[in-house]
């Protein structure tokens, strides 16, 4: 099979390239750009591209650390009868590479990534130059890829300030999580994609709710912007964000897709508390209580100890109050007990290496579109693969505080060393318990799995 990482795969043991892949050197680099936002608009994608070869993970090495290899259909525990899965991934810019016929995309960077971890068969002949991204392959066996566009186009680019680079790594990460399925085409990926700002973020999240064709029971929010730069904007208000009987705010899409049993996983950040401001700020829609939210944690090569990831976001909402979940279930973690406290979770979302390739190569010319990336987009697409899987259409935050352990084990890993870290000056810390770096803490899904029925 053709592998830009020159590796064997095997379909009952998963890959095994990571020695191959540690030793060669990256040929390209995206222009890091952690806070600009795509296009004018106050949201960006919370991923961060790494320009570093050491101590990075597969994607499959995360998923078999929490746990999915031992759900049901993972590869340790196959399904006789595999649900049928829809997670919409919601982006404010950029596209998705590959061949767009009738809204479904084949032929792109995303299929042959999973190609390249074992998922699907190939058919046809690469070619030397594709346009537009287009592999010039036919894969078949995989997760489907749907694009609906919201007074937006798909327009991929690799110089979109990682609007593009993010939608790929979200997209890829969620589809591999099925990778022990008979059939990964039983799950399908929406990307619905919109132009930046809160106006669209409320119709792409309306869209979504209410889509019927696709029905997804979880969306993917990898998109954020602090509160702080969202709120004095004469045109942009308070209530905007918070009134959350309007269906016409941000809040009130957010809380009628919760009424539609949909929850929807938030990126936490990748600023730390600060957030890239002067003062401490939460991302808005993290900070929304009607969203899952999700911040990033490191782990040990050998998968045993986590820590806080030093640049994930999170801390206390100026504007939405404490929901009924929290209280009394979180402790004291800021001297305001009575406003809304994130991360929920978290997951890892520290150095993983992914496919993005543009069409500039055949599969096995070369490592070029090989990339490193971090950020709390990574571990909000982790939960929100998680949350599809174990296929209950609930808003999950009242389960997830109410989990107590089982004679398994507790359904998290709590978390206790670290601290959000940016240009050396410590901000907020681990600690026993919820804390305001990794929420209630890594998942195990094993055991958090039973908790959701």
């Amino acid at each position: 099979m053709p592998c830009c990482w020159n590796y064997n795969y095997n379909k009952t043991h998963g890959s095994n390239c990571k020695e191959s892949a540690l030793t060669v050197s990256p040929q390209k680099y995206i222009e890091l750009s952690p806070r600009a936002a795509v296009a004018p608009g106050p949201f960006s994608p919370k991923c961060l591209l790494i320009d570093a070869w050491s101590n990075n993970y597969f994607i499959n090495d995360i998923v078999d650390i929490t746990a999915f290899h031992k759900m049901p259909g993972s590869l340790d525990q196959p399904l006789t009868v595999e649900p049928t899965i829809t997670i919409g991934v919601i982006t404010l810019g950029g596209g998705l590479f590959g061949k767009l016929t009738a809204g479904v995309l084949t032929q792109g960077d995303v299929q042959e990534f999973w190609y390249i971890y074992g998922i699907g068969n190939i058919s046809g002949t690469p070619i030397a130059s594709p346009p537009t991204g287009q592999s010039g392959v036919t894969y078949t066996g995989q997760p489907i890829v749907k694009i609906v566009t919201v007074g937006a186009t798909n327009s991929p680019s690799m110089s979109d300030n990682q609007a593009t680079a993010n939608n790929t790594i979200v997209v890829e990460t969620i589809g591999l999580c099925v990778q022990g399925f008979n059939n990964p085409s039983k799950l399908t990926i929406v990307l619905y994609i919109g132009t930046n700002s809160l106006n669209s973020l409320r119709d792409l999240i309306n869209t979504a709710a209410n889509d019927n064709t696709n029905n997804p029971s979880v969306l993917c929010i990898p998109w954020g912007a602090p509160e702080t730069i969202l709120t004095p904007s004469s045109t942009i208000t308070t209530e905007t964000l918070k009134t959350p009987s309007n269906p016409g705010t941000v809040s009130g899409a957010l809380k009628a897709a919760n009424l539609k049993g949909i929850t929807i996983c938030t990126a936490s950040g990748i600023n730390g508390s600060t957030n890239g401001t002067l003062v401490n700020s939460v991302d808005f829609p993290a900070s929304s209580p009607y969203s899952t939210t999700v911040g990033a944690n490191s782990m040990s090569r050998d998968g045993v100890e986590e820590t806080v990831w030093p640049f994930s976001g999170g801390g206390i909402s100026d504007f939405f109050p404490r929901p009924f979940y929290q209280t009394g279930r979180i402790g004291l973690v800021s001297t305001n007990t009575y406003r809304r406290s994130i991360p929920d979770i978290s997951m890892p979302g520290e150095n993983i290496i992914f496919y993005l390739n543009s069409g500039r190569k055949k599969p096995a010319d070369s490592i070029t579109g090989v990339y490193i990336y971090s950020g709390t987009s990574i571990s909000a697409a982790l939960a929100a693969a998680f949350f599809g899987i174990c296929n209950k259409k609930i808003f999950v935050n009242p389960k997830l505080y109410s989990a107590t352990a089982t004679d398994q084990g507790p359904p998290f890993v709590d978390i206790i060393k670290g601290s959000m870290s940016i240009s050396g000056v410590s901000q907020n810390k681990a600690s026993v318990g919820y804390d305001k770096c990794t929420g209630l803490g890594s998942i195990i899904g094993t055991i958090l799995s039973t908790k959701l029925s």
